[in-house]
């Protein structure tokens, strides 16, 4: 019975990606069986920043944060052309070539569907990007977010040389803030700080809500 049902979910068809044009998406990936990249992490942010510097160009794409963690990356992205099957398909068929290529092998591939969920209320959209940003503290890679030089908060700052064209939100005004410290006291201040598995929970539905 449980083998019969485990094939049931192999084969039951997937929840077709919802393409819209106003509200940011969260999209997160990683690479098959849950590998490691086994590269440095500076050739892979080089690469992941300059195939989303032509997602933005080529595809008209809004990037608003993102941040590689060392085997998978979270995307947060608004598509005004409701492209964003266009747009993932570029990007990961590029990286995962980049990644090919640099590991000296052909089969690097991410997993088939990257999944995605729709932040359309301002807290929401604000957790989201508190909850991508904190990652790394929350792995205990640092002890705070602008520490992590594979995110583009890092570059917002000021701390490093940042590739991505990254973009405001209507519902993100808040985050033009420039000061480092009056930013990350306000990270401790949201749902993702305080509560990140109420975020993790949320994010696997396709319309986020906190």
């Amino acid at each position: 019975m449980q083998a019969r049902f485990l094939q049931w979910q192999r084969t039951m068809p997937r929840k077709p990606i919802e393409l819209q044009s106003e509200f940011p998406y969260h999209v997160i990936n990683r690479i098959m069986d849950k590998q490691f990249f086994g590269v440095p992490m500076e050739l892979m942010w080089e690469a992941c920043q300059t195939y989303l510097y032509d997602v933005h160009v080529r595809f008209n794409a809004k990037i608003h944060a993102f941040i590689l963690m060392g085997n998978h990356f979270h995307l947060v992205i608004t598509t005004p052309d409701s492209n964003l099957s266009d747009i993932m398909e570029y990007f990961q068929g590029r990286v995962a070539k980049r990644l090919s290529v640099l590991r000296g092998r052909s089969s690097v591939r991410f997993q088939a569907r990257y999944k995605w969920s729709i932040a359309k209320t301002e807290s929401s959209f604000l957790n989201l990007m508190a909850y991508v940003y904190l990652n790394p503290v929350r792995a205990g890679i640092c002890n705070s977010a602008h520490e992590y030089p594979y995110s583009s908060l890092f570059g917002i700052l000021g701390l490093g040389r940042l590739q991505i064209p990254i973009c405001s939100h209507v519902m993100g005004s808040l985050l033009l803030w420039r000061d480092p410290e009056l930013l990350l006291s306000w990270f401790g201040t949201t749902a993702a700080a305080q509560d990140p598995e109420k975020i993790t929970r949320a994010l696997k539905k396709t319309e986020f809500y906190i």
